[in-house]
């Protein structure tokens, strides 16, 4: 009975103790890899864009003081920023970029402080394209990152869909009509829209154009009652379908060596990657069939 008295007292003292505890503020640890970085300009429009650029990079976490590096960004001219970065009161790195502005010098600046502070590559300075609607209509835009010097580029009220870089940059493709749309190419830069003339069917999009081949544009066309993938060849003026699929050859992507790619192999309910040969038209089923349905691939060169 002693025993049994003496184990319900411990009850009694050890259930509130549990009911009462105070874990405290629970922490959860994110990326231990990002650093913390103070960012400053004499400039205002500078350290604005600089600001917006650094917190929206993942390695970094914007500090008014006491971060890992100091970046210091001053204007240098009309289009050129000279960047500073210090370490514990010393200066580590300067350097002055120069841009098409004063906007692309600094985001150019940036990315020197991202790849001297990080070893990453910085993607500050590139740029986009992109459907736009600001107008009511569907046009083609371009513009930094950070939708600075935003150009619309299209005004013809037509349907424009999936604009796509040329290798080098200078160019973009794009499908444009409605309902049957057409390939235009125009340079990036703003000037004429010229018409791929395919020739080969009423209904020509989803282009990709070949980093390896730059002469070679891969895209979905119309073709019966349904969808083959084909080759526009820029130098010879020339297309041709490639694929044979029993219904639908869509969405198609250059590999690597400008001769292969990789298209989606649709039917009424089924979806399945292959890689094609655009010179023989061999197609090879890359996604098993245990996968289930696959499709809209995106490919990386090595």
């Amino acid at each position: 009975m002693q025993n049994l008295f003496r184990l319900l007292l411990a009850l009694i003292l050890v259930v509130p103790v549990f009911a009462q505890r105070d874990i405290g503020v629970v922490d959860v640890q994110g990326d231990t890899q990002v650093m913390g970085i103070t960012v400053s300009s004499s400039s205002a429009e500078l350290q604005n864009l600089a600001l917006q650029a650094f917190n929206a990079h993942g390695r970094y976490r914007l500090l008014a003081s006491g971060g890992t590096y100091a970046v210091n960004f001053a204007p240098a001219g009309a289009s050129a920023v000279t960047v500073t970065i210090s370490r514990g009161g010393s200066v580590a790195h300067t350097q002055t970029v120069s841009g098409t502005s004063l906007r692309n010098a600094l985001l150019k600046a940036a990315d020197v402080a991202v790849n001297r502070t990080s070893g990453l590559k910085g993607w500050f300075a590139g740029k986009i394209t992109f459907v736009g609607e600001r107008t009511g209509k569907t046009e083609i835009y371009t513009s930094d990152v950070f939708f600075g010097e935003l150009v619309k580029w299209t005004s013809d009220g037509k349907q424009v869909i999936g604009p796509r870089w040329s290798p080098d940059g200078s160019r973009l493709v794009f499908a444009s009509g409605n309902p049957t749309p057409q390939l235009h190419v125009m340079p990036a830069t703003g000037g004429t829209m010229t018409r791929l003339n395919t020739n080969v069917s009423r209904y020509c999009a989803e282009p990709d154009w070949s980093i390896a081949d730059p002469n070679k544009i891969v895209f979905t066309a119309a073709v019966g009652r349904g969808y083959q993938s084909a080759v526009f060849d820029l130098k010879s003026g020339t297309s041709k379908i490639v694929t044979k699929a029993p219904t639908d050859a869509i969405e198609p992507v250059w590999l690597a060596d400008g001769r292969h790619f990789i298209c989606t192999f649709r039917g009424a309910n089924t979806k399945a990657l292959y890689i094609v040969d655009s010179e023989s038209g061999k197609a090879t089923r890359l996604s098993p069939t245990a996968m289930g349905n696959a499709g809209n691939a995106s490919y990386l060169a090595p």
